[in-house]
């Protein structure tokens, strides 16, 4: 059992304690926001990846389009 579900059955069976000080949850908090920025700097790199590879498609593309025009 992680630290998460070890805190959400404390605070379900005892809900008058409150495990704001317990250094687990702290550390859960810590681990999660480690997570989400690890998490927003992937997509957005991926983001940025999949406009970089969207650009270059619609370039050739239109590259192919223009040539085809003339002939």
């Amino acid at each position: 059992m992680d630290a998460t579900q070890s805190l959400a059955l404390q605070y379900h069976f005892n809900p008058a304690k409150s495990p704001s000080g317990d250094p687990r949850l702290i550390r859960a908090i810590v681990l999660l926001r480690v997570a989400l920025d690890k998490s927003q700097a992937e997509e957005t790199s991926a983001e940025q990846e999949w406009k970089q590879e969207w650009k270059q498609q619609w370039r050739v593309s239109s590259v192919r389009q223009s040539s085809l025009r003339w002939l």
